[in-house]
């Protein structure tokens, strides 16, 4: 049996979109699940006046959204944003969400084509082999500049994961 999860404030009427993740979202549990889920993905855009508005006005938080509004005006970082959010649902072990601020505090300062390799790395690890190669394709698509290493090691994971496909050509 699956573990109960005391939600937090109401269902929101208007989702809010996660453009980073291409997510739309109507609760606070949903919110924190595709935080945790793609921490590799997020970046300095999730300190967004917005997604502190609809935590406010749609979910009913707003002693939440206090101090995110807070952290956005000081220009805060994205792991502080996150972990505010994630303390005050409870979302998950205490374990889990020091990990995905970890996680924030490594990849913020990555540039996006770095963060997406490890965004497609973390796919292949969780057996995802058709979208990791998809994402490996972007990554290559977009990165133009990046060094030979990089370009090497986003190369044998791609073919890795299409090994794991069974697409050997």
């Amino acid at each position: 049996m699956g573990r109960l999860i005391e939600t937090v404030g109401r269902y929101a009427e208007h989702p809010y979109y996660i453009a980073q993740t291409g997510t739309s979202v109507y609760c606070m549990e949903e919110l924190c699940f595709v935080l945790c889920r793609n921490t590799f993905l997020l970046d300095r855009g999730i300190l967004d006046r917005e997604l502190a508005r609809w935590i406010a006005e749609e979910c009913g938080l707003r002693e939440l959204a206090k101090p995110l509004y807070t952290l956005i005006g000081q220009n805060g970082s994205p792991s502080a944003f996150v972990g505010i959010i994630l303390e005050y649902v409870h979302f998950d072990t205490e374990k889990k969400r020091q990990e995905t601020e970890e996680l924030l505090k490594v990849s913020a300062d990555m540039d996006a084509s770095t963060r997406r390799k490890h965004y497609a790395d973390h796919l292949v690890k969780n057996c995802r082999y058709g979208e990791a190669v998809s994402e490996y394709e972007r990554v290559l698509e977009e990165g133009s500049s990046m060094n030979s290493v990089m370009r090497s090691q986003i190369l044998h994971n791609k073919g890795v994961a299409f090994c794991r496909l069974f697409f050997f050509e």
